[in-house]
C-alpha cells in the first residue's frame, strides 16, 4: 500500500524528480525489492556464545523448527554455533520481511549482500 502524501509533499516530490534528484516512486520500489531479496541475515563474528545460544533459542521459537540444524539437517554442518545460528537468524529475518531490525538481535546480527548457502544448506 502507498503512503497518502499531501498536495504540497507530492509537489516536491514531482519537482525533485523533474530535477532528477530522485527516482519516480516504481523505480524506488523496484530497487528496495530487489534489494530485501538479495541480502541476508548472518551472526557477527564478534558474537558471544551466550548471544549466539540467546539468538538460536529466540529464533527457533518464533520459527517453530530448527530440525535444518540438527544432526542429520541440511546445515547441521559445519556442527558451530556461530553458522547454527547465523542458519537460524536468516530464516527470522526472511519471514518477517527482511527489514533491518529483523537482524538486530541486540546487535549481534550483520545484513550481508552475498548469499551465505551452500552445499545443501540454502539461506532463504
Amino acid at each position: 500500500m502507498r503512503n497518502v502524501m499531501t498536495v504540497h509533499e507530492e509537489a516536491i516530490r514531482y519537482s525533485l524528480c523533474y530535477l532528477g534528484f530522485i527516482a519516480t516512486s516504481d523505480a524506488v520500489e523496484k530497487q528496495e525489492a530487489k534489494a530485501k531479496n538479495s541480502s541476508w541475515c548472518i551472526a557477527k563474528t564478534s558474537a558471544s556464545d551466550v548471544a549466539l545460544n540467546d539468538n538460536i533459542e529466540y529464533a527457533c521459537n518464533v520459527l517453530g523448527d530448527c530440525k535444518m540444524i540438527q544432526p542429520g539437517g541440511s546445515c547441521f554442518q559445519p556442527n558451530n554455533l556461530f553458522n547454527h545460528a547465523s542458519v537460524v537468524m536468516n530464516q527470522y529475518y526472511a519471514l518477517n520481511g527482511r527489514n533491518t531490525w529483523n537482524c538486530y538481535f541486540s546487535g549481534s546480527g550483520l545484513i550481508v549482500a552475498n548469499d551465505p548457502s551452500y552445499g545443501s544448506c540454502k539461506y532463504a
